[in-house]
């Protein structure tokens, strides 16, 4: 069973790989994600009954299938989601998710967990009704629109906008959709003021600013990569190949896509800092550091 731990005077949250969280008030628990799956959302609703408390809705910081995936079952038991703008739309359509990390129609393959979570319904955060003092923080990069969400006891639940170092060491360049945005993100999170710090794959701290520095640093390290990949004209694919290689990740139709859609943000952002060029020579599309 995964730890159960007190964040705040009311704020707890369960450790483990994908941290969720909960918040209790006049006998409620309200749940800040639902974790990959059933199982998740089980432990969950345990720790809401050994606390005392029931529980009345999750808030989804955003719409991936590891903070989505206990959703259905959670609705079943008389709880209602809520989500913010797009990522509550990718929630409620399964299909958007698959599409969009292949970049068309997925093969059948993508109707896994992992990536056609099936959340169900979801609401728009502005309809629900929470105790006074929760406050919500566009953390967006990662995804489109992903927050951080603030307990009214100073606990700021920061989702995925930080990783422990050593999922970069393990993946070597974890999935970003829109890098300006998570940059500013990251910027946003070291002047935030917060009782703790509470990332969902990171462990909590009270001082956010090592962790946000850290990921820059490691951001930046893999943005000079590309750029000596690209120090010749290549395709994207010689280009997500050497970059497999360099990060010794074995290639998957998964990976395809996962590493492939964040090389894809990453040259975007390259191309709109004028630092690599997009030239087509006989009908491919080159890239080339500038």
């Amino acid at each position: 069973m995964q730890e159960l731990v007190q964040a705040g005077n009311s704020t707890y949250y369960i450790d483990g790989p994908n941290k969720t969280g909960i918040y209790l008030a006049d006998g409620d628990a309200y749940l800040i994600d639902s974790g990959v799956d059933e199982t998740m959302a089980k432990t969950l609703l345990d720790a809401c009954g050994r606390l005392g408390a029931k529980a009345r809705l999750v808030i989804n910081t955003h719409s991936h299938a590891d903070h989505i995936g206990g959703n259905p079952y959670l609705l079943k038991r008389g709880c209602k989601a809520y989500a913010f703008g797009i990522e509550r739309e990718f929630i409620v359509n399964a299909e958007l998710e698959p599409a969009c990390l292949f970049g068309g129609y997925p093969p059948k393959r993508f109707s896994e967990r992992y990536f056609r979570a099936r959340g169900g319904q979801a609401f728009d955060i502005s309809a629900a009704k929470l105790p006074a003092g929760f406050e919500f923080l566009p953390l967006p990069g990662h995804s489109f629109d992903q927050h951080g969400v603030r307990t009214p006891d100073g606990v700021l639940f920061a989702a995925d906008s930080v990783l422990d170092e050593s999922l970069f060491d393990k993946f070597g360049i974890p999935y970003v959709y829109d890098l300006a945005k998570h940059f500013n993100t990251l910027d946003t999170l070291s002047s935030y003021k917060a009782e703790l710090f509470v990332p969902a794959h990171a462990a909590a701290v009270k001082d956010i600013r090592p962790l946000t520095d850290a990921n820059r640093e490691r951001i930046n390290g893999n943005l000079d990569a590309i750029m000596q990949i690209c120090a010749a004209p290549i395709t994207f694919e010689d280009a997500l190949s050497k970059l497999l290689c360099r990060y010794n990740i074995k290639m998957s139709m998964t990976q395809y896509a996962l590493i492939g859609s964040t090389l894809r943000g990453y040259l975007a952002h390259l191309y709109d800092a004028g630092r690599v060029d997009a030239v087509i020579e006989n009908s491919r599309l080159l890239w080339k550091t500038i």
